[in-house]
């Protein structure tokens, strides 16, 4: 009978290792950082110098997970004194012999340039591994970091066990791929999205309006968005009726999109 061309793990079979367990997670759990977990790995700079701040969390990088107990200080290299750059705050797998493998806190560095770019990012498997927390505007001339320098690029996500999360109140902040609800009859919600989502973001907010109720606010970051700039509807309005509801937002990459129904 004719056999698969690859199956496991068996005793003596496709054994696992650090290539092969990474390859057998990518599908199932994402790359990201894990949320709730530390400060999420928030990266930020105060004008201390040529160096970020990376807080501590935890994260999966290639399908491996890491931990960052204490924060961590990355050195920026000297700026140039003509263009501008843009540095990438990464975790790094690098892929070793038995026992030589590790994950660093890293800065890649870009190259300067009229209209510079961040350096792209390594991701091969077995050999070196990049994820990215944050970007770095290095200013031509610059000698300290400030914090409008940088900018998050963190893919937050609840790992696939946290299942649905309760919220009170009228304010919600949820993660992506996630529902939360609230079953408590609110006079109005304001629902804080990401400044800087992932392409893949998608969350559920399921919450029960009362009589008086006056509509949902929503934020990208803190800034209160709407049709006419970052979110775009699909479905009825987000003023809604006094009954259960649902609303979905996902990012497509330029817009917030929001999909509401009643239950």
């Amino acid at each position: 009978m004719p056999i698969a061309d690859k199956y496991g793990f068996f005793n003596g079979i496709y054994g696992i290792e650090q290539s092969n367990w990474a390859n057998y997670w990518k599908d199932i759990i994402p790359d990201g950082v894990i949320a709730d977990q530390g400060a999420e790995l928030e990266v930020y700079a105060v004008s201390d110098g040529m160096q970020v701040h990376v807080k501590t969390g935890q994260a999966m990088v290639d399908n491996h997970r890491v931990w960052v107990n204490a924060e961590k200080l990355v050195t920026i290299e000297a700026s140039d004194n003509t263009y501008g750059r843009i540095d990438s705050i990464v975790l790094r797998v690098v892929y070793g012999a038995m026992g030589e493998s590790a994950v660093y806190v890293d800065v890649k560095t870009g190259t300067p340039a009229a209209t510079p770019e961040a350096p792209a990012l390594m991701k091969t498997t077995g050999s070196t591994y990049e994820m990215e927390l944050a970007r770095v505007s290095v200013v031509a001339g610059a000698v300290t970091i400030a914090a409008g320098n940088v900018t998050d690029r963190r893919y937050i996500f609840k790992m696939p066990n946290d299942g649905v999360e309760t919220f009170s109140g009228t304010s919600v902040t949820p993660k992506t791929e996630h529902e939360y609800r609230n079953g408590t009859a609110i006079g109005s919600l304001t629902v804080n999205l990401p400044a800087n989502p992932h392409p893949t973001y998608i969350t559920t907010v399921c919450f029960t309006s009362n009589a008086s109720f006056s509509g949902v606010t929503v934020k990208k970051g803190t800034t209160t968005i709407s049709g006419t700039t970052n979110l775009k509807l699909k479905g009825d309005v987000l003023t809604v009726p006094s009954k259960r509801y649902n609303v979905t937002f996902y990012w497509d990459g330029s817009y917030y999109w929001a999909a509401s129904a009643a239950v």
